[in-house]
């Protein structure tokens, strides 16, 4: 953990002491940029105006508007465009509905030999059943409350200095439902659709040319399983552009991931899980509106209206873990036994059939399971205090049988835990990542490696060496990029 934060100290420092000196009138403007409007109360983000006039189906641009972006919501970042842009998606019925991505144009956009993008759709870990703390509202300029989102602008970063064209969705809906994996899946796959319908991004002619991978960890990670479980039945005109993609820390199995973190140091995750679920699944809201003890209602009216956290995840924490992603509060629901805010015993509760079928339908590779067909690079964490590491082993093991592409590299970290594993593990996946993009055949078979520290390997550690220049050039601008480069070899130099 404390490298990431002296890897943002590093990445800000520089930016702060190129800062031009701001009259006293402006500075309040400048310091508090203003904060973004809250999904629910921005009529942009509801198609309903649009999708009564036009009769669509999923993976269409309703419409779109330019957004500013900057890095923890005060640091304005260096990119050619960035773009909100409301698309089409299916809901839990089937229906049509809208929903929000954003779409990030780098400088210098990186290109493939037919002169296509390369684009990554990227899934930061929302973690919260809260419509403002969806990504397109964490990266603006002004956003406060999702750190977690705001971290992973970090990696975000890395790939825009890679070339890489962002695509990053709202991949909650626009219910948050957090922890719905199959809503989640459908989501990405349509923004996906969308962004290859959009001219800034490619011509439709050269669409079907274009290189597309997945990345994400944990929540993030839940959305982007999901989107290639269901690639094949939902979007399988997508097949062709998709070469890989990264997933780290994967919630395989929600029920077993709320039965470890119940009464726990994070159990507040618990109840954001179920508000994600009660937010999409009528049938459950109804079930646990029926047996919710008036404390139960309470709790879980709390963990659905969090505009000021939006996550229960330790990204830094004392030893009562009372600093959590998000906010300078104790947390909202210390050590919470959520089963017992119920008028029913909780083998009853997780037996009822409307509770069983959202647990049972949340279980990645579970039911109606299908083997991946792109080539996959999973990494986890063997000391996870969040996602249980074994479901991980037994998915990347039933994928193996199962899959098409047989082609699945897993990294297991035996001295990582969650957060830390994000900041060991992503380096590989971009290294990985990038020979996907130049168009090298992924590696045949199931290769499962057992690590002590993924970061010793020479190519990561020049991969991590990047990475930091990475988020000093964001900042800076590329005509920075050359004089950071030789900071950091002369700092390097020195060093040794």
């Amino acid at each position: 953990m404390q490298a990431l934060l002296w890897l943002c100290a590093l990445a800000l420092l520089p930016a702060g002491l190129a800062a031009p000196v701001t009259p006293f009138h402006e500075a309040e403007q400048i310091l508090v940029p203003r904060q973004p409007i809250a999904p629910i109360d921005d009529p942009f983000y509801s198609g309903d105006d649009v999708l009564q006039i036009q009769r669509v189906g999923p993976g269409v641009a309703l419409r779109s508007r330019p957004v500013d972006l900057a890095q923890f919501g005060i640091l304005p970042i260096s990119i050619k465009a960035a773009t909100q842009v409301l698309y089409s998606t299916t809901d839990m019925s089937g229906g049509i509905t809208a929903n929000m991505m954003t779409v990030i144009t780098p400088n210098g956009r990186a290109e493939s030999e037919t002169g296509v993008p390369k684009v990554l759709v990227y899934q930061p870990a929302q973690d919260s059943a809260y419509s403002g703390c969806a990504p397109s509202i964490q990266l603006q300029s002004g956003a406060t409350g999702n750190l977690l989102v705001q971290a992973e602008q970090l990696l975000m970063n890395h790939a825009l200095t890679k070339g890489y064209t962002l695509v990053v969705p709202d991949y909650e809906g626009p219910s948050s439902a957090f922890t719905v994996g199959s809503l989640s899946g459908t989501g990405v796959l349509d923004a996906a659709r969308t962004a290859l319908k959009l001219p800034e991004v490619v011509s439709a002619d050269k669409s079907h040319l274009v290189r597309m991978a997945l990345m994400g960890y944990s929540g993030g990670a839940l959305a982007s399983g999901w989107a290639a479980q269901q690639l094949e039945k939902y979007a399988p005109e997508l097949s062709g552009n998709f070469v890989g993609m990264v997933l780290g820390g994967i919630p395989v199995n929600v029920k077993n991931i709320l039965l470890k973190l119940n009464k726990g140091a994070i159990s507040g995750l618990v109840g954001t899980g179920m508000a994600g679920q009660y937010n999409a699944r009528p049938t459950f809201k109804e079930y646990l509106d029926q047996h919710a003890t008036p404390a139960g209602k309470d709790a879980l009216r709390r963990a659905n209206v969090s505009p000021n956290r939006c996550s229960e995840v330790p990204l830094i924490a004392n030893k009562d873990a009372q600093l959590i992603v998000g906010s300078r509060t104790p947390s909202r629901f210390p050590a919470t036994d959520w089963f017992s805010l119920f008028d029913v015993p909780q083998d009853e509760l997780l037996a009822a059939p409307p509770v069983k079928e959202a647990l049972d339908q949340g279980s990645l590779g579970g039911l109606d399971a299908v083997g991946m067909t792109i080539p996959a690079y999973i990494y986890q964490a063997m000391l996870d205090e969040v996602v249980v590491a074994s479901d991980v082993d037994d998915y990347v093991a039933a994928q193996c049988k199962i899959s098409s592409t047989k082609s699945i590299t897993y990294v297991r970290e035996l001295a990582a835990e969650h957060i830390s594993m994000i900041i060991t593990g992503s380096p590989s996946g971009f290294v990985w990542l990038e020979d996907r993009f130049n168009g090298l055949e992924a590696p045949k078979g199931c290769d499962t490696q057992s690590r002590l520290l993924t970061l010793l390997e020479p190519r990561v550690v020049a991969e991590l060496g990047s990475f930091l220049l990475s988020q000093l050039t964001i900042l800076l601008g590329q005509s920075s990029k050359g004089f950071v480069a030789s900071l950091l070899t002369n700092l390097g130099n020195t060093v040794t």
